[in-house]
């Protein structure tokens, strides 16, 4: 939605993941495997990117550029950020596999704090991204 004649502000997503011990390479290979072409192929998703601490492996940062807040809203009630983290969750921290375990049943996106976390930013300034 454009307001007063501006165009909607990027938003920015982060989603901040504990990784098992030695996992993370793993991760990484089917991150660009399988993660960051199906994102790209989402409307609204302008750019993916895996950030790694430089100390320990043992946090991921996927990071995502998104055209409007709707189009990233509209991805997570799409069930895609669930059938993406279903791609690597076996890579994510032995806590969050046993909240996984303990509650099958449950909705996956009340698994969070700080083994997996997702928020979203807005950009309020940066140059154009590459159309």
């Amino acid at each position: 939605a454009v307001r007063h004649g501006r165009r909607p502000r990027r938003r920015v997503r982060l989603v901040s993941a504990r990784i098992q011990t030695g996992k993370f390479d793993a991760l990484k290979e089917r991150f660009d495997r399988e993660i960051k072409p199906a994102l790209m192929a989402t409307r609204g998703c302008r750019a993916v990117f895996l950030v790694e601490n430089t100390k320990t492996q043992e946090r991921a940062l996927p990071v995502t550029i998104w055209d409007s807040e709707e189009d990233a809203i509209r991805y997570e009630l799409s069930g895609g950020f669930d059938e993406q983290t279903a791609k690597v969750s076996e890579f994510f921290s032995g806590l969050y596999q046993w909240r996984l375990s303990a509650s099958p049943s449950e909705d996956r996106r009340s698994i969070s704090g700080k083994d997996l976390d997702v928020k979203g930013f807005q950009v309020v300034t940066g140059r154009r991204l590459g159309s």
